[in-house]
């Protein structure tokens, strides 16, 4: 979480490893993801992914 890859830094480090980006999810994205039924049930005490904060999901790529 220190690391702070650029998109495409992330990518190429993955490929080198072997590994394709498959899904990429921002702060936002995050937190409709996975905090949006959460907060429409109790809109007072919403809650959020931290700014600057991403997941990703990465996949091993098939040998050839």
């Amino acid at each position: 979480m220190k690391a702070r890859y650029t998109p495409a830094g992330l990518e190429a480090l993955l490929a080198l490893h072997g590994f394709l980006l498959y899904e990429r999810l921002t702060a936002p994205a995050l937190t409709e993801r996975y905090f949006a039924s959460y907060n429409r049930s109790d809109p007072a005490h919403p809650m959020t992914a931290f700014a600057g904060v991403e997941c990703c999901l990465a996949v091993r790529q098939p040998s050839p």
